[in-house]
């Protein structure tokens, strides 16, 4: 890629340990070396995200993440934490809404805390599918998933967003949230007891 750009460009700003990336508060997006407006969309979960291509690699960001590592300090009370053990909360509870004053920096129960107690918390149903006999079982719940098959929590809500979603087995089932996408084609190699 041929890098035309040397300066950050006035209004905008680096982002931490991001260097292909140039950001500005109201949310805009460049590339830092074609100096091009980086395309946005909303995915299936509500969120914002982003993808950029770098030297024939492509990295997938949440936007909301990108302006929180920006524009928002981290709390206190979490200055002994990294940034990876943090998750970004949506105060208003608007996942669309990436204005660095409606985020924070939280832990992941304080921040399942904050959707409860706000009734922001959304029921999306999971599904199993054995992928022997293709029986399919819905769970009301990706909590109720997870305890099921004895995979953590967050674990599996991580994978339920993922590029990898349909592909990774726990005994013998695959999973995904019950929306309009369907099933991924699995090889050969995916066709086993346990990839979890």
């Amino acid at each position: 890629m041929h890098k035309i750009e040397t300066k950050t460009p006035d209004g905008f700003y680096n982002i931490p340990d991001i260097p292909f990336i140039w950001i500005s508060r109201s949310g805009v997006c460049l590339s830092s070396s074609t100096g091009s407006r980086i395309a946005v969309r909303v995915n299936k979960q509500g969120y914002v995200v982003l993808n950029i291509g770098v030297d024939g690699k492509t990295y997938n960001y949440y936007h909301h993440r990108l302006m929180a590592l920006t524009f928002v300090c981290k709390p206190e009370k979490h200055m002994d934490k990294t940034y990876d053990e943090l998750e970004v909360n949506h105060i208003d509870g608007n996942k669309e809404n990436n204005t660095p004053e409606n985020l924070e920096w939280v832990t992941p129960k304080e921040n399942i805390q904050h959707a409860l107690q706000n009734g922001f918390f959304g029921h999306q149903v999971v599904l199993a599918r054995n992928i022997r006999t293709n029986e399919i079982t819905k769970f009301v719940t990706a909590t109720e998933c997870a305890k099921h098959f004895a995979i953590g929590f967050k674990r599996l809500q991580r994978h339920l967003v993922s590029k990898q979603v349909g592909y990774v087995t726990k005994a013998w089932h695959v999973f995904k949230y019950d929306d309009e996408s369907g099933w991924p084609n699995l090889r050969d190699e995916h066709i086993v007891e346990d990839s979890w």
